[in-house]
């Protein structure tokens, strides 16, 4: 049996903004998706030399082969678009803060808009997340 090459596993956007739920997400994304091609995203308000460093400085941190791609607005709206016009697979998020239906505010804001499956993950016990595997535009 052959085994499918990165394109054919499909796109993974793993939206960041540098919390531990964010390196959990990063993380198990690495550990998972065993040649998918991953997506490393960071909206903020204005893209800097400063932000590109940043965002290149963490993943070289976390040890995980992903793109890093900056783009600036608003998070939940600017995830949402991207993986549709990047043609994701999937979105795969930390829950973030608890907030209404367990999850933090961008997360669901992000399940609302997507038209993607966004995988909304809760940190079990470190190393075996609760996944909950969710379609966009609920």
């Amino acid at each position: 049996m052959s085994t499918p090459d990165a394109a054919e596993r499909g796109k993974f956007l793993i939206p960041t903004d540098y919390s531990e739920g964010s390196n959990f997400a990063l993380d198990f994304a690495g550990r998972t998706l065993n040649g998918g091609e991953l997506i490393a995203l960071h909206v903020c308000d204005v893209i800097t030399n400063d932000e590109v460093e940043r965002l290149d400085t963490w993943l070289a941190e976390r040890g995980v082969d992903a793109t890093p791609m900056l783009r600036a607005g608003h998070p939940p709206d600017e995830i949402a678009k991207f993986a549709a016009e990047e043609g994701c697979e999937a979105i795969i998020m930390h829950e973030g803060k608890f907030g209404l239906l367990g999850m933090g505010s961008t997360s669901k804001r992000v399940v609302g808009q997507a038209t993607v499956t966004v995988r909304v993950l809760r940190d079990h016990d470190g190393n075996n997340p609760i996944d909950m595997n969710l379609h966009g535009a609920l």
